[in-house]
Order: C-alpha cells, then sequence, then structure tokens
C-alpha cells in the first residue's frame, strides 16, 4: 500500500506467486481432463490407416487409366504399400518397373503405416496374390483400371487387404467386374 499525500491508496505492480500458481493449476486440471478425448482411439487409427491404403489403390487404378500403362501396388511385410508401373514389355514376365510418385508431396508413392504417427501398430493381411519378381504380395492395374495378377497378367477376382489394430478390423475390397475400391468393418 502506498500513501499519497494522506490518502491510502492501493498500488498493484502484478499479480503474486499464489495466484500464478492457482491459474497454472486450473489450466493443467482442464488439460488433464482434455487430452484423454484428443488421443486416437482403436477405431480411428485403422479407419485413418485403410483410408491411406484405398488411397494407394485408387490412385494406381486411376494412374493405369490416365496413362494407358498397367500398374502394380506392392503390400511388403505387414503393412508397406508401394505403386509401380508394371513393366509388360515381356508378357510372359512381367516385373517391377519405375515407382509411381505421389500427386501432392511429389514423393515416391511409399506409405508404411508402421512410421505414420496416426497409424502406428495397424497390421495388414491380405489376399493379394504373389506378385512380380521382388514383391510379396500384389495387385496390379490394366489399363482400363481393371484388378490383374501382376505375376501373369490374368485378370483378378475380388480381392481385399484388411487393416487391424486392437479387435478393430477395417476391410479395403477390390472388386473385378467394375474395379471399385471401398472400404468397410469386419
Amino acid at each position: 500500500m502506498v500513501t499519497i499525500r494522506g490518502k491510502r491508496t492501493t498500488l498493484s505492480l502484478g499479480h503474486t506467486l499464489a495466484e500464478l500458481l492457482g491459474v497454472v493449476l486450473i489450466l493443467a486440471i482442464g488439460a488433464a481432463a482434455v487430452v484423454p478425448t484428443l488421443t486416437q482411439s482403436d477405431k480411428s487409427k485403422v479407419e485413418l490407416a485403410a483410408s491411406e491404403a484405398a488411397s494407394v489403390l485408387r490412385f494406381a487404378r486411376d494412374e493405369a487409366r490416365r496413362s494407358s500403362a498397367a500398374t502394380v501396388v506392392v503390400l511388403s511385410g505387414s503393412a508397406r504399400l508401394q505403386a509401380f508401373e508394371l513393366d509388360v514389355s515381356d508378357p510372359a514376365n512381367p516385373t517391377l518397373g519405375v515407382p509411381l510418385y505421389h500427386p501432392v508431396d511429389k514423393d515416391v508413392y511409399d506409405l508404411d503405416l508402421h512410421t505414420l504417427r496416426y497409424s502406428e501398430g495397424v497390421t495388414a493381411s491380405s489376399d493379394l496374390p504373389a506378385g512380380p519378381p521382388g514383391a510379396a504380395k500384389a495387385v496390379g492395374f490394366n489399363t482400363r483400371g481393371a484388378p490383374l495378377d501382376a505375376s501373369n497378367l490374368a485378370e483378378l477376382s475380388d480381392r481385399y487387404i484388411d487393416l487391424s489394430f486392437g479387435s478393430r478390423t477395417r476391410r479395403v475390397s477390390i472388386a473385378a467386374a467394375t474395379a471399385r475400391i471401398s472400404e468397410a468393418w469386419q
């Protein structure tokens, strides 16, 4: 308190340490209540991973149509998808061609779900056939966008990739008749 010409006046120069600690405590309690709702659930991890996998497949299908060159998506490991042109210069022995590039970031289209923050721990399984040399499992797309067996260029029946985390599984389906790529919970 300061006395100026006989009057008592309170002069406030800031906040006390106790007041600042009280505000920080209130903010910490509020943040602790909000953080659990911001963490990703099993459902959202699987949903985002399936959406990314479907995007790789759609891109390869659409690129085959656009460029009139066969493409292939390779599933390697438990959750890595890569897109390539399919070299069909020797139809009896197709091989992986040049990698396809992502249309936005212009990097090689290589999706490793284990390295993405939002899909850590998601695993993939599928009924895709064995791919061309250097590819464990793969699905190809001909110049019309129809799915094909990338190891022998034969037409492919309906196929799928299941993405799982915990008890949640989301299936990315590839329809042979329509070349439609869709997602559904299992």
